[in-house]
């Protein structure tokens, strides 16, 4: 469809492309305060090359050994086995902007509006309780929304996210109200 000079004007945009967020490549030391938030900061721990479990607020946010093999065994397979068929959902694309707009070309796709997946849910009706501090889930935005403008500026002409005022909620107040450095603040200036 790209070399029909007849829809050379035609432009095709992804409106709801999500990110696969690799923890410990955002929330890094030079993003999010280790020292404050310690176990609390999100991380992704790797055991036996297999068994992958992602932390916040130290609790378990995803992944693990036990969920792993009991969804090997479900389906029949090894827990190699299903490590191996879930390869494919791996793609580099999902947290590497050169390998995104690699993928983007491979799919005809001409720009892309990124969302979060693993920290959207970040917020107040996560069972999570570090996730309820309001600092600490700020914090923990501030990092995401730097790493999402650092991505976005392989080519802020394909790769873009919508600008926001992050609302979070704590359990000692009626409601509080916190925005986040704004999108073009950071880069992200096609938002």
């Amino acid at each position: 469809m790209r070399d029909d000079p007849t829809r050379t004007q035609l432009q095709v945009v992804d409106g709801d492309g999500h990110i696969m967020e690799e923890p410990n490549d955002i929330w890094t030391p030079e993003r999010i305060d280790h020292d404050r938030w310690g176990d609390w900061v999100p991380h992704k721990v790797v055991e036996d090359e297999i068994y992958e479990t992602t932390f916040v607020g130290g609790a378990v946010r995803g992944g693990g050994r036990e969920l792993h093999d009991q969804m090997a065994a479900a389906v029949g397979m090894t827990p190699r086995e299903f490590y191996d068929l879930l390869e494919g959902l791996r793609r580099p694309g999902g947290h590497e902007p050169v390998a995104r707009l690699a993928d983007m070309d491979a799919d005809g796709i001409d720009a892309v509006v990124l969302y979060p997946s693993f920290a959207m849910f970040f917020g107040p009706c996560d069972e999570i309780a570090a996730l309820h501090d309001v600092e600490f889930v700020a914090a923990c935005q501030r990092a995401y929304n730097d790493w999402l403008a650092s991505f976005c500026a392989h080519d802020p002409a394909r790769l873009s996210s919508p600008s926001r005022t992050v609302t979070v909620f704590s359990t000692t107040s009626p409601r509080i109200s916190l925005s986040i450095t704004s999108a073009a603040d950071i880069g992200l200036a096609n938002s």
